[in-house]
């Protein structure tokens, strides 16, 4: 059985039994089978998806285009051959069906974490399974949602996109806290120093993960380094956000430099359990919302300009 990979968690690739998948997909093929892939839960209105991509054309004109881009998105898959197509097409809607023949790293991650959420434990932090699928979940992310991808003229994709992004990216950086803070509670410092600098890597400008890998790095014997994670953070903070480090940040650093190693009550948590978030509800779906897509279209900074 042949296999569809899809990767939207950083730079997009298709593949098929492991080899890039060839064809002439365009920006709005791929954006389409991004859409229809990630928001595979029901069928999706014909009209929605012209709206969604094509806004500045008429209906026809949209509808057009759509024909054209769903033809060539089946000749990049090969559905128009396959027994069972990946899309379910009628005259109406449009449907990706999902299969296990078919792996997508933002269903995946998802899964992951929605099982963390449901599983039954007193704290997440202290729960080994969930401790294994945070673990298996950030390495799926290779990087923010569709980065580096853009389609032109389509206000409401790029607002979908963003929606997608910021919250899938909010829920990858709690994962790692909490990943962090279990490696922390087993006394692992070197997989609770892994688990932060990751996450710094993602998301750079996060001052409380610098304090944590600061306490992480005194705790592991390495004030120098500890020192030298405040440099950076307060380098980080003033080039791009033009702000300086929190007291607690900057109270940190006075408790290092003061002392060559960390107080007798060193073995307390970097990441205390009050500080730990229930990871937050999977993103709201934008799916055939015609009139939701265009209030998103409305609120777009090209759509207020020119009101």
């Amino acid at each position: 059985m042949s296999q569809l990979t899809i990767s939207l968690l950083g730079t997009v690739q298709v593949l098929r039994d492991g080899q890039p998948v060839t064809g002439q997909a365009y920006a709005k093929v791929l954006g389409l089978l991004a859409y229809l892939a990630v928001e595979a839960d029901r069928p999706h209105a014909r009209a929605s998806l012209a709206l969604l991509l094509w806004p500045e054309q008429t209906d026809e004109k949209a509808r057009h285009s759509l024909r054209q881009a769903l033809s060539t998105l089946r000749r990049v898959l090969n559905d128009h051959v396959a027994p069972e197509p990946i899309l379910l097409i009628t005259r109406e809607s449009v449907q990706f069906r999902e299969g296990g023949d078919r792996l997508l790293d933002v269903r995946q991650l998802m899964t992951l974490l929605e099982a963390c959420d449901r599983h039954e434990h007193q704290r997440m932090e202290a729960c080994p399974p969930c401790a294994q699928r945070l673990h298996v979940a950030l390495g799926l992310y290779r990087g923010d949602f569709l980065e580096g991808f853009a389609v032109d003229d389509s206000t409401g994709f790029e607002d979908w996109t963003t929606i997608w992004r910021e919250r899938l990216r909010q829920r990858v950086i709690d994962a790692s806290f909490t990943l962090a803070a279990w490696h922390e509670s087993r006394g692992a410092l070197d997989g609770a120093n892994n688990a932060l600098s990751r996450l710094l890597e993602i998301d750079p400008w996060n001052e409380r993960a610098h304090r944590a890998l600061m306490e992480v790095l005194w705790k592991r014997g390495k004030r120098g380094d500890a020192i030298a994670q405040y440099e950076r953070c307060r380098s980080i903070l003033d080039e791009e956000l033009g702000v300086e480090p929190e007291q607690e940040t900057v109270a940190l650093l006075e408790r290092i430099t003061s002392q060559d190693s960390p107080p007798l009550d060193a073995s307390s948590p970097a990441l205390k359990p009050n500080q730990m978030q229930r990871l937050p509800s999977p993103p709201a779906r934008l799916v055939g919302r015609a009139r939701e897509l265009e209030e998103i279209a409305d609120l777009s900074p090209i759509a207020r300009a020119g009101s």
